[in-house]
């Protein structure tokens, strides 16, 4: 006699809902954090042009964005190397294991029986393929991916904020953009 067909959201602890929800309020705080990095660095205080500048903007053209700013903004080559060092870690770690998360078909092995996620992949050739993970990541794991999501909006704020001087230098000294076009004698 088959058995009864497992009913996947039964077999899903709360926990793990929960901890997936906690994932997605702090990867969206970082986000903010980030975008009004963007705002700092564009200056003007206008909040509403960085807002539509960063609108539904993916997270890695965001990190490419505020990469491009804050090297444009910032001549001190430590803090450079720290915020290179800081994109690296948000780019090459955080943006995986979360996406690896957020979009992975969690499911019950017919194996086993256990709560096991797959992730599909799509190379850069087109080829796609999948990678099982048998058995869900820990509660721990994902409250220590939380930990470093915190960390990281944190190191953005700082290294922004730290900065916040030269960036305001840098913005008061560059030419603006009529004044740009009266020297090219363009009125």
């Amino acid at each position: 006699m088959a058995n009864p067909p497992i009913d996947r959201h039964d077999a899903i602890k709360d926990e793990f809902f929960s901890i997936l929800g906690k994932i997605v309020v702090e990867w969206s705080q970082l986000e903010l954090e980030i975008k009004e990095a963007i705002g700092i660095c564009v200056g003007g205080g206008d909040q509403g042009l960085y807002d539509r500048i960063t609108a539904n903007v993916q997270f890695t053209t965001l990190l490419a964005l505020l990469n491009s700013l804050f090297h444009y903004r910032v001549h001190d080559q430590k803090s450079l190397e720290h915020f290179d060092v800081l994109r690296g870690k948000l780019e090459n770690d955080l943006y995986i294991k979360r996406n690896d998360l957020m979009h992975s078909h969690w499911f019950i092995s017919a194996a086993n029986l256990k709560l096991t996620t797959r992730i599909d992949k799509i190379t850069r050739r087109g080829k796609t393929g999948f990678a099982l993970k048998l058995g869900a990541p820990s509660v721990e794991s994902l409250e220590e991916l939380i930990k470093e999501i915190r960390k990281a909006a944190r190191e953005v704020r700082e290294i922004v904020g730290s900065n916040g001087k030269a960036i305001k230098r840098h913005i008061r000294i560059t030419p603006k953009f009529p004044t740009v076009l009266m020297l090219h004698g363009n009125s």
